[in-house]
């Protein structure tokens, strides 16, 4: 058997330590209102450092290899969980599996599989829910969730008749066992007629309540989802039918590329609601599970504008990841910039009910700060996790994330969350 079970000692997890003693960092001071039934934070950091309120233990779990052994290969994580006892659930895409190792980061099962057949997945999207020892992983392609146990043995299987709001892209379950539903609806082509044009879009993200047979119940929220370029390339040719009428047909295609800075939309569900949060500025959103808005909490000294050193820094990083001088100019000449920064990266919300956001960086893979809200909205402090490093799940007393070598081999690892 091969297999990488490190337990290390990463030198920010080092520097975390130091940092979580630090003299300078001060409480958040926070004003509350109630607007017609909804409560307004709003939090005021003050001058100093923010206070660390967690650390990552220096002792972690990490599981994969290079080459080896499959079970220990990973090329696609698309969800996470922490099992009890300390053990990990893994959903793999590429190879549609989930498989299960144990405290130590050995295998111990695998089940799933590429197919079309009960307990077979023609595309692995994501996991959905675990409760107890039932899992439950949702397959967009076939539009079906299964279940299991995490045993292995397979439960049953519900699939959508249609998805009227879009094509159901994620899926959780909510303790209630009623799901919150993920789609997009796309932009499409920018122009009608014969052309080559380059635009700024921005899709939108749907997120709906359906029950436990996966019909909708409510649409929680109707979000802006990324800002991309979008280059549409549209052309028309001339057909002769059968009875000699001459016809023009359109034909198109779509290239899309990141823009710089480009700003997006989270969301993670929380009992008894959804939070959202568009990273335009920096305010995040409690809403029930009928959409209407309870919770709003804002930060607006975190909200920042765009530095030349970041433009320059996402400028090098492109160049250096093979983008043309071409595509360059028409990404930051062409279109202008966001007045102000994106404010945050991913949310989660851990079992407490608070909230997570990460901090936004220009360049992919390099945040390594998450900052920590109660679930009343108010600002408790920060922590700091290895650079890179893609939380999937924050649990009571761990958290769980990937994080890509030099090679861009996918690792799983899980460290014990300490609170200070």
């Amino acid at each position: 058997m091969i297999r990488d079970l490190r337990v290390g000692v990463p030198s920010v997890l080092f520097l975390l330590m130091l940092g979580a003693c630090d003299p300078g960092s001060i409480p958040s001071v926070a004003s509350v209102r109630d607007s017609a039934g909804v409560t307004l934070v709003e939090n005021h950091p003050g001058e100093g450092p923010l206070a660390y309120i967690a650390r990552l233990d220096s002792s972690y779990l990490r599981i994969g290899v290079l080459e080896g052994d499959p079970a220990y290969i990973f090329s696609s994580v698309v969800g996470l969980r922490g099992l009890d006892g300390g053990g990990v659930l893994v959903a793999e895409s590429q190879a549609r599996e989930l498989r299960v190792y144990d405290a130590s980061g050995s295998h111990v099962r695998t089940f799933g599989g590429r197919g079309d057949g009960p307990g077979e997945f023609a595309s692995l999207s994501g996991l959905v829910g675990l409760s107890g020892d039932t899992v439950w992983a949702w397959d967009s392609r076939s539009r079906r969730l299964t279940s299991y146990l995490t045993s292995g043995e397979l439960i049953g299987t519900v699939t959508s008749a249609g998805d009227p709001g879009g094509r159901i892209r994620e899926l959780h379950r909510l303790s209630d066992g009623t799901y919150v539903a993920l789609s997009r609806w796309g932009s499409g082509l920018t122009s009608s007629r014969e052309s080559q044009d380059l635009a700024v879009v921005r899709d939108t993200i749907v997120l709906r309540r359906l029950d436990a047979t996966l019909q909708e119940l409510d649409t929680i929220a109707v979000l802006p989802s990324s800002e991309s370029l979008r280059e549409s390339q549209i052309t028309s040719r001339n057909q002769t039918a059968a009875n000699g009428e001459i016809r023009t047909v359109m034909s198109g295609s779509i290239r899309q590329t990141e823009r710089p800075f480009g700003r997006t939309s989270y969301y993670h569900p929380r009992l008894p609601g959804v939070v959202t949060a568009t990273n335009d500025s920096y305010e995040w959103i409690v809403r029930a599970l009928d959409g209407s808005v309870r919770l709003i909490s804002r930060v607006p000294d975190f909200n920042r504008p765009i530095s030349t050193g970041r433009v320059t820094e996402l400028r090098d990083w492109f160049l250096s990841n093979g983008t043309s001088p071409e595509r360059m100019r028409e990404a930051f000449e062409d279109f202008p910039l966001p007045d102000l920064a994106p404010a945050f990266g991913p949310i989660r919300v851990d079992p407490r009910g608070r909230v997570w956001l990460a901090e936004y960086k220009a360049v992919p893979n390099t945040a390594s700060i998450w900052i920590v809200f109660s679930p009343d909205g108010q600002l408790l402090g920060q922590v700091e996790v290895p650079p890179g490093l893609e939380v999937h799940e924050i649990g009571d007393d761990y958290l769980l994330g990937v994080q890509r070598d030099e090679f861009d081999v996918p690792y799983v690892l899980r460290f014990r969350l300490v609170e200070i």
